[in-house]
């Protein structure tokens, strides 16, 4: 192994370190009386810190700072040349001199350094990390944000996210790392963080120091080509052309007359009148009540949750909702539909949503996360629909969860 080399500079909206980490070729492990070919190449990782946050008091910060320290020695531990990085860290102070603090500059940033760093053909031969040291509270559009984090996921860049703030934006942070065990964000996440971190890596533990003698559990085997397989997060998965058992049904259509959807607006109205059509009449009496929401810059719900309302009043309704302009606001109307829901739901009759919209929200990313999971909590049926070509499906994504729920472009009637 060969020393780390160390650049580092500072940004309005973070320090970024950036530090190279060779790992030893190929090499097989027994873990457990089972070989296991631990997969190694040489690491580049991208440390990024907040120092400018005034979400952070003084002793979050410091709490920060130890975090990252603890994950930048158990490095250290395995590999040759972070000394020099965890003194840099050790080192830095929060300046609270910006009101800017964009992750999306930083990332940016970071992304740029793995170019400049390494000779094209040695790009894709190595991991990718950036450890990301923040609260998630940011003032980053959605949009900007989308667009990094799916660049970061093309270029083959793993993020891990810490802080030692009390109150982070976990779902803003969960969006960054896309995996909630590269979260360090409490005490309790520390085993777990590392775990993921190893893998990445590609450290192998000797089963010796692995387990420890004194407790009443073993510690959990860190190897690179897992040998149990990690459980996936559980995705509401829509099957088209699955037959409807429920025999109520509470539906909610939140509807996007915002100046981005000028050219389908019609269209998507048209969305709307089609869905209910789509339900028999004598159903409305009884079995299906509708909610409708309208919303541009802002949301408000034309037409409250009610059962028995009549089909001619609803398909009225919905028929003289106009174009409205505006910016797009999709995270205030989603969150004006979950209380909706809340407060008019039937306990037994499922909740459906439908979101019609291009997804081009101008909101703050950490508000975008924090509402989609509010609404995939609620257990309601979720769908996005839009007919318009320029359709922004990462966002659309946040809100309904799964990819079989998103209806967009020419196939949105499919």
């Amino acid at each position: 192994m060969c020393s780390a080399d160390i650049v580092d500079f500072l940004l309005q909206a973070a320090v970024v370190t950036v530090f190279w980490l060779p790992i030893a070729d190929t090499s097989t492990t027994v873990v457990n009386d089972i070989q296991t070919i631990c997969s190694k190449s040489d690491v580049d990782v991208v440390v990024v810190i907040d120092t400018t946050s005034t979400s952070l008091n003084t002793t979050e910060f410091l709490v920060q700072q130890h975090r990252l320290l603890r994950t930048l020695k158990r490095l250290s531990n395995k590999l040759n040349g972070t000394r020099s990085v965890s003194n840099l860290v050790a080192s830095v102070r929060q300046s609270g001199q910006s009101t800017s603090n964009s992750v999306v500059r930083a990332l940016d940033e970071a992304l740029s350094m793995f170019f400049e760093s390494r000779p094209t053909n040695e790009f894709d031969q190595r991991h990718k990390i950036i450890i990301l040291a923040h609260d998630g509270v940011n003032t980053d559009l959605v949009a900007e944000t989308v667009e990094t984090v799916s660049n970061v996921e093309k270029l083959g860049v793993v993020v891990f996210a810490l802080t030692g703030s009390s109150r982070p934006n976990t779902f803003a942070l969960l969006g960054y790392a896309g995996l909630r065990d590269r979260l360090f964000i409490s005490d309790t996440d520390h085993a777990t963080f590392q775990d993921s971190l190893d893998e990445v890596l590609g450290i192998c533990e000797n089963n010796a120091t692995s387990l420890s003698t004194s407790s009443k559990f073993p510690k959990r085997r860190r190897i690179h080509g897992v040998l149990e397989k990690r459980s996936k997060d559980d995705k509401q998965i829509f099957l088209s052309g699955r037959k409807c058992d429920f025999k109520k049904v509470d539906l909610i259509i939140v509807l996007d007359t915002s100046g981005s959807v000028f050219r389908v607006f019609d269209d998507q109205r048209a969305i709307a009148l089609e869905i209910m059509e789509e339900i028999p009449l004598d159903a409305f009496a009884d079995s299906v009540q509708v909610s409708v929401i309208r919303f541009a810059a802002s949301a408000d719900v034309i037409l409250p949750f009610l059962k028995g309302r009549a089909y001619s009043e609803i398909k009225d309704t919905v028929r003289e909702v106009k174009f409205t302009g505006q910016n797009t606001r999709i995270a205030g109307a989603v969150e004006i539909a979950v209380d909706e829901m809340m407060r008019a739901r039937r306990p037994d009759a499922v909740q459906v949503f439908v979101l019609i919209s291009d997804g081009h929200g101008q909101e703050y990313w950490n508000v975008v996360q924090a509402t989609g999971k509010r609404l995939q909590k609620t257990g309601a049926e979720l769908f996005a629909v839009s007919a318009s070509p320029d359709y922004n499906k990462a966002e659309l994504l946040i809100y309904v969860g799964d990819e079989s729920r998103v209806f967009v472009g020419r196939k949105y009637d499919r």
